[in-house]
């Protein structure tokens, strides 16, 4: 478990599965395109091969033969697609109540994301959270995405403040690892998987929204700095 004994300065936010419920929008993104190229994609193989992976990462092994090029324009569309779906996004249950205590406590805050800016700030304007995350590490910030720890590395050096004094919230066995790679005890929200792999990956905790009971005695049980 986390370590109560620990001041707790910071959290940090994956987006897609952890502030809303996205991976079926992004699934059927990937399965409209992939299956044009003949590729079928169900769900096992989105959990496994597809799910908290880089758009370019993804293309690369289902398209090798494409060029950087091609490859810019499958993401494009993509992302364009995904876009259209995502009209009606809901916030995961408890959100708002947390973010409501993150700036009540003075916690620093940051998204970090394998997404792009061609989705990011729609999504984040769609739930409502377009001031709320002043530092965002994005695709295009950082020079590999999840599961390499420099996402989550990247934020910590931008907040200013050590691994330990953080949680990171995630949703994918990618993202869980680059934060636990990053030396940050995840909490895991069980959106995408199940808890098994969760935990498998790493994650401290495993819940289903931010209105766990678990979730709670864990926060209230960190010291935080005023």
């Amino acid at each position: 478990m986390l370590n109560g004994d620990l001041m707790l300065k910071a959290l940090l936010f994956d987006m897609d599965g952890t502030l809303t419920e996205t991976d079926h929008i992004h699934m059927a993104a990937w399965q409209e395109l992939l299956a044009a190229q003949g590729i079928m994609v169900d769900k096992e193989m989105y959990d496994s091969r597809i799910s908290g992976r880089t758009n370019p990462l993804i293309i690369r092994e289902f398209l090798p033969h494409l060029n950087e090029f091609e490859i810019e324009a499958f993401v494009s569309h993509k992302e364009a697609i995904a876009l259209n779906m995502m009209q009606t996004l809901e916030p995961v249950a408890g959100l708002h109540e947390l973010l409501a205590w993150q700036t009540r406590q003075e916690l620093k805050l940051a998204l970090v994301t394998n997404a792009t800016n061609a989705t990011v700030p729609f999504v984040l304007e769609t739930l409502g959270l377009s001031e709320t995350f002043k530092i965002r590490i994005l695709a295009e910030d950082v020079v590999a995405g999840k599961p390499d720890p420099i996402h989550y590395q990247t934020a910590l050096k931008r907040l200013g403040v050590d691994a330990e004094h953080a949680i990171a919230f995630e949703d994918s066995p990618a993202g869980v690892r680059s934060a636990v790679g990053a030396g940050i005890k995840v909490v895991a929200i069980t959106t995408s998987q199940p808890k098994d792999v969760l935990f498998r990956d790493g994650a401290s905790l495993v819940i289903d929204n931010f209105e766990a009971l678990e979730l709670w005695e864990l926060l209230r049980s960190y010291e935080y700095r005023k």
